[in-house]
């Protein structure tokens, strides 16, 4: 019973953050060597902190939005192709996607349950962790410092400050991550 116990313990928990944090490592190490991928983050992150902390709804909106995941989409299409070693060039050719898309059919339906269970544990704890660092007192003087304005919607602020770290860091390292565990790089 006690052994079961471990072993189930084992195989649904500590297997799957174990190799999902190894997935993670790899997934950081990608994303901060190569700086054209970060550097495609800052748009999402300036144009979400507007959104949420201003509240900002321009004529523009639509085409700003536009913007963002068109280069969203270039950043992930940046990111099989340089993890796949593939020539930039040839991005828009049909057969390197139609390579790409191979490795998708060598997935392991079991490996890739537990490696989402990793996922979600890792990306939950790394939410946790990231909403408990930066605080509201925190995140209002950076933002009275950096505008030199006060604001009345503290909340909206803090959850705009929290969104830039979560489009600078998470979300393309989280997107690394997934692309990696479906094969795709």
């Amino acid at each position: 019973m006690l052994d079961e116990f471990i072993n189930t313990f084992f195989y649904s928990f500590l297997l799957p953050i174990k190799e999902g944090f190894q997935i993670f490592v790899w997934s950081n190490a990608f994303y901060f060597s190569i700086p054209i991928l970060f550097l495609l983050s800052i748009p999402h992150a300036i144009m979400r902190f507007f959104q949420v902390a201003k509240k900002i709804r321009t004529n523009y909106y639509g085409v700003l939005e536009l913007f963002v995941w068109l280069s969203r989409l270039l950043q992930y299409s940046l990111i099989v192709f340089i993890g796949n070693d593939r020539p930039v060039g040839h991005l828009f050719l049909k057969q390197e996607w139609t390579n790409i898309f191979q490795g998708f059919n060598l997935i392991d339906s079991n490996q890739l349950i537990w490696g989402l269970v990793g996922y979600c544990i890792i990306f939950g704890i790394y939410n946790i962790i990231l909403h408990l660092v930066i605080r509201k007192n925190w995140t209002i003087r950076l933002y009275e410092k950096v505008f030199h304005s006060n604001t009345s919607n503290k909340e909206a602020v803090h959850s705009a400050t929290i969104l830039v770290f979560k489009n600078l860091f998470l979300i393309p390292v989280s997107i690394i991550y997934l692309l990696k565990l479906f094969q795709f790089i």
